[in-house]
């Protein structure tokens, strides 16, 4: 028994040779993203992508407690990629109610207004799902992020906001644009991956959260997981997802949320160094 292990979620990319390895009777992993639209993918090793998001939209509903009618901007990670579908069906599925119930009004994703109070299941939803991403989409990349933000806050209410960034980057990107916004008294604004510089971001006050994923924990995974295949066992896992071709047992790792507090104890005990934050650009 052989197996493959890949970290692409691109199918144009990386499917002909998955189908391969699968034609070849070899073991497939996708490591982090799953790749979607084929069925020759045996397992996946991930971050739960959809708890990830439900943390951020949660935090967002904490932050804002009691209050009413808060301007909400959303902004998700690449339309192209799966995970980022995931993430932001897992932000929706708890900030769904809180718009219907008008703790918060959504200023820039109009394509989402007939969903409030409503979850986004993937599968049953994907293509209602694409075609908000399409509206939000910052590919991951802060520059995308900036510019988006930038049209957006020319037409919307400002005021004291929540908004919802996918991951670090766009989360920094995003927050110099509504930190230099005149109209924008406060912000709360959410991250994931732990960047030393959103670390630093986040002591400045510029970033409220990050969620940590630990990277050395998930190879570590894969590698079991690989290990269980070659002696002919059958791996444990913990999750299953769905690709649009089939249904993919997972094994998700852990994730930690990261805010002004906790970070100041992650660093007490080592986890993160304040030099490294001090440093990051």
């Amino acid at each position: 028994m052989k197996v493959l292990i890949i970290c692409s979620p691109d199918v144009n990319a990386a499917g002909a040779a998955v189908q391969t390895a699968k034609d070849a009777d070899v073991k497939v992993i996708c490591y982090d993203r799953l790749i979607n639209g084929i069925d020759a993918v045996d397992y996946l090793v991930t971050f739960d992508s959809y708890e990830v998001g439900k943390a951020q939209g949660q935090f967002l509903i904490d932050k804002y407690a009691g209050k009413k009618k808060v301007p909400l901007y959303l902004y998700a990670g690449n339309a192209e990629d799966g995970n980022a579908f995931q993430l932001f069906a897992g932000a929706w599925s708890v900030l769904s109610n809180a718009v219907k119930d008008g703790q918060f009004e959504i200023q820039n994703c109009p394509a989402i207004a007939g969903f409030a109070g409503k979850k986004l299941d993937i599968t049953k939803n994907h293509e209602d799902l694409e075609k908000i991403l399409r509206t939000i989409n910052t590919k991951w990349d802060g520059e995308e992020a900036a510019k988006l933000a930038k049209a957006n806050l020319k037409k919307h209410k400002k005021g004291a906001v929540a908004i919802l960034a996918p991951n670090d980057g766009t989360a920094r990107a995003l927050a110099d644009v509504f930190s230099e916004e005149d109209g924008v008294k406060s912000y709360v604004i959410t991250g994931q991956d732990a960047e030393a510089a959103s670390l630093k971001y986040i002591q400045e006050g510029k970033q409220s959260m990050t969620v940590r994923k630990n990277t050395e924990e998930l190879a570590s995974a894969t590698c079991k997981m690989a290990d269980k295949i070659l002696k002919g066992e059958d791996p444990e896992t913990n999750a299953e997802y769905d690709n649009g071709a089939r249904k993919v047992p997972a094994f998700n790792v852990g994730t930690t949320v990261v805010d002004a507090e906790i970070l100041k104890a992650l660093i007490s005990e080592g986890v993160f160094s304040q030099d490294d934050i001090d440093n990051a650009s």
